[in-house]
């Protein structure tokens, strides 16, 4: 990654650019997020994961612009064998222009660190075909356990 671009954790006052990137992520995977109806409650999600301390945002910053980032959530689960605690990462996205420079690898590589602080026993995401080498590249495989989704509408 060019030394221009430094990789932080967000804060409340990168809220918004965190829900840019979000829609980015969206409209990449062809997903109908045109209407930003659930911009504020996406905002007051990340506000209040921030302060409790179970979501995180690592940015990308050039010049004081945020070019790329992704989130991480914390999920208890009920404990078995590991901690019961692990992790999800969702919505890497980085700026057209800046992409395939190493962002998103710096970015998963701070959220990574992040769980590991947390001594998080897993951690789970949903990866594009342009993410995948990303997260393959860091260790992270296919489950074992098919992963199965319901909707109630059917």
């Amino acid at each position: 990654m060019p030394r221009d671009y430094v990789i932080r954790q967000a804060t409340d006052a990168d809220i918004d650019e965190v829900i840019r990137l979000r829609e980015l992520m969206f409209t990449s995977l062809d997903f109908p997020a045109a209407e930003p109806f659930w911009h504020d409650a996406a905002g007051r999600w990340l506000r209040e994961g921030f302060a409790r301390d179970e979501v995180a945002a690592f940015v990308a910053d050039l010049d004081g612009r945020v070019v790329g980032g992704g989130v991480g959530m914390l999920e208890r689960r009920m404990p078995g064998p590991g901690n019961g605690l692990h992790g999800y990462i969702m919505s890497m996205a980085t700026d057209p222009d800046h992409r395939g420079r190493g962002i998103a690898g710096g970015v998963v590589d701070a959220l990574l660190a992040w769980f590991t602080d947390r001594n998080v026993a897993t951690v789970d995401l949903h990866a594009s075909a342009q993410g995948d080498p990303v997260y393959r590249a860091r260790g992270f495989t296919e489950s074992k356990y098919l992963a199965l989704r319901w909707h109630p509408s059917g």
